[in-house]
């Protein structure tokens, strides 16, 4: 099986968000809890997003 490329792996990190943030609310999900649903850790999280908000906001979009 190829590897997912940082755009795919994004975009799981974005339906992860979305399940999650939908759960949680902004202020009670983790970006662990985000990390641990696409099975990545929470370092390689904040190289493909700069923050908690901005997976929200790409979450929202």
């Amino acid at each position: 099986m190829a590897r997912m490329s940082a755009e795919e792996r994004r975009e799981s990190v974005i339906r992860a968000a979305i399940t999650e943030f939908a759960r949680g609310g902004y202020s009670a999900t983790s970006t662990e809890a985000i990390a641990k649903r696409v099975g990545v850790s929470q370092p390689y999280l904040f190289r493909l997003f700069p923050s908690k908000q901005a997976m929200f906001l790409a979450a929202v979009e």
